[in-house]
């Protein structure tokens, strides 16, 4: 009898063993759910991840849309132009040197000097100041009350030197805000300075960078 019953207690502690042994490896249908929906969410994580690296999020009033970064380069520089400007002004686009200055605005604007130097360097790579200079395009040298298309050696577009233009300020205003616009036909590709003051800047270095000795 005693025996039997030390077996049926080794039996019983055997199978209790067992069965907490095969309770903890065998999962249970809420455990199974809840690792199912773990890997869900990691899943998501992951996308998202990917998207925000992907993609530039942009609050428009229809919506937030994604565009790839690499279609988002245009978006980034008018941003970055908006929030913190280059010392020589802001990208041009040909749309808005559209809109020159009007002569009432250009009046109640002093131009800088130095500020028109730095914008100036927009210019450089076409224009010498120096008399003895044509690059691309001619030498700006002796530029105020010169009549345009007369610069020797210089192959000007048949629009330029017919324009009947005389350089002065009130021209070279309607001109740096759109070339194309008051001489249709011209070589030159430059789009315009949409700011008002940048235009007055300008003027202003040209006045003294221009003169001849």
């Amino acid at each position: 009898m005693i025996f039997t019953g030390l077996v049926m207690n080794f039996l019983f502690f055997g199978l209790s063993l067992f069965l907490v042994m095969a309770r903890q490896t065998i999962r249970t249908l809420d455990e199974g759910r809840r690792e199912q929906r773990l890997k869900i969410l990691a899943d998501l994580n992951a996308e998202n991840e990917k998207i925000l690296t992907q993609y530039r999020w942009i609050d428009r009033s229809k919506g937030v849309v994604g565009i790839p970064i690499d279609r988002a380069m245009d978006l980034v520089l008018i941003d970055l132009q908006a929030n913190k400007p280059h010392p020589a002004g802001p990208v041009v686009t040909p749309a808005s040197a559209n809109n020159p200055p009007s002569r009432e605005q250009a009046a109640n604007q002093s131009g800088d000097p130095k500020a028109g130097e730095v914008i100036f360097k927009q210019c450089a790579a076409c224009h010498s100041l120096d008399p003895d200079t044509n690059k691309q395009g001619p030498t700006l040298a002796g530029l105020f009350g010169r009549h345009a298309g007369t610069v020797e050696d210089f192959n000007y577009s048949a629009a330029n030197k017919n324009s009947g233009i005389v350089w002065d300020e009130a021209i070279l205003r309607k001109y740096l805000a759109n070339p194309q616009a008051l001489v249709p036909g011209t070589k030159m590709t430059f789009a315009g300075l949409k700011d008002p003051q940048q235009i007055e800047d300008m003027i202003a270095y040209l006045k003294e960078a221009t003169k001849t000795k």
